[in-house]
């Protein structure tokens, strides 16, 4: 089935808080030609998973685990699979992937609930659907999964951070045009899609309609994930170009400023973390972000009560799964709470049913 999304004050607030900034500043116009000759070139670091639509090995398993899940699910009695496509404004087109569970679909459509999944900046969504599927039926809830444009069948222009953004805001509007509340929406996000999901929840908490954010082992920018993972490649020549040419672009995706200002109820995330009785100083469980580049290490640096603290402490979350050799890319249920009995899933649904 084809949406359509047309701009509305949501998109222009996007562009207010997340875009190039004054018109009447000479920096823009600067910013702005950059990113018109070199943006989509910039993207390709940002969003490498663009590069998977030319991979003919990669859609060819693609495409069959997308069938074994239709083919699963058109015979299940309790979820069933919609395809969908978004025609953003900006003539973007954003491949969307739909869990209804049958609880939901008895109940009238603005009482029904939703989970939005993004994910990181080398995957797509169908790398998610059995995780997805699981989602559902524990949750009980729909679950919506898309992939950024220019991702597998998606497409349009990938020039700046304004077109994730973009993206995003897409599938919550597709929701509430189609008379589904906020309230009943919630934002599951994976490292890069924690990022962009984390800046659309501020964004609807700022318009007054807050909506839930549960961020996946997110960077606190991405200006702070190249500079560190260059660091630690010792690649320390090409930081300065790397972090100049991301301002210029505006792909530096600053996260943690925005992820603070939203209130504590509408906001969780994980964090991977060594466990405690580690005697590995330089154990990176993680993998991919750089301690110092977290989310979680950015939090660390804010002057906090002990309530405070102890609050942030529960989010570190431990892999013990060395089949990747890293925790970074772990489904949620591999993943186990430091401090606790629970995995990550379990920790993330507790969140969105709370």
């Amino acid at each position: 089935m084809k949406y359509i999304v047309k701009k509305n004050t949501i998109h222009e607030a996007a562009e207010y808080y997340f875009g190039f900034g004054s018109k009447r500043n000479p920096k823009t116009w600067l910013r702005a030609m950059f990113c018109f000759f070199m943006g989509s070139t910039v993207s390709k670091q940002v969003l490498p998973a663009q590069n998977l639509k030319n991979d003919f090995f990669f859609l060819e398993e693609t495409y069959a685990i997308e069938a074994a899940i239709k083919n699963e699910l058109s015979k299940a009695s309790d979820i069933s699979f919609q395809h969908h496509e978004i025609e953003n404004f900006d003539g973007a087109l954003l491949e969307t992937a739909e869990f209804l569970h049958i609880e939901q679909q008895r109940q009238p459509i603005d009482q029904q609930k939703f989970v939005i999944f993004a994910v990181g900046n080398d995957m797509c969504m169908q790398d998610l659907y059995k995780d997805l599927v699981r989602h559902s039926r524990k949750l009980k809830q729909n679950v919506v999964a898309f992939n950024f444009r220019n991702v597998i069948r998606s497409s349009g222009a990938l020039k700046s951070q304004i077109d994730l953004a973009y993206d995003a805001i897409a599938q919550v509007e597709r929701l509430r045009n189609m008379g589904v509340s906020e309230k009943n929406i919630s934002l599951v996000g994976h490292s890069l899609g924690a990022a962009v999901l984390t800046l659309i929840s501020y964004l609807y908490f700022k318009q007054g309609m807050p909506i839930k954010i549960f961020n996946g082992r997110s960077f606190s920018s991405f200006s702070n994930l190249k500079h560190y993972q260059l660091e630690r490649e010792r690649e320390t020549k090409k930081q300065k170009w790397t972090s100049l040419k991301l301002y210029l672009s505006n792909f530096e995706l600053e996260v943690a400023p925005y992820f603070i200002e939203i209130p504590d109820k509408y906001k969780e995330y994980i964090v991977i973390k060594p466990s405690k009785h580690s005697k590995d100083s330089n154990e990176v469980l993680d993998g991919v972000i750089p301690e110092k580049a977290s989310l979680h290490y950015s939090l660390k640096k804010e002057k906090r009560s002990g309530e405070r603290v102890n609050h942030w402490k529960n989010r570190k979350v431990i892999s013990s799964n060395r089949l990747f050799g890293f925790g970074h890319n772990d489904p949620l249920s591999l993943l186990k709470c430091r401090d606790s009995e629970e995995t990550a899933e379990e920790f993330c649904h507790h969140f969105i049913k709370r």
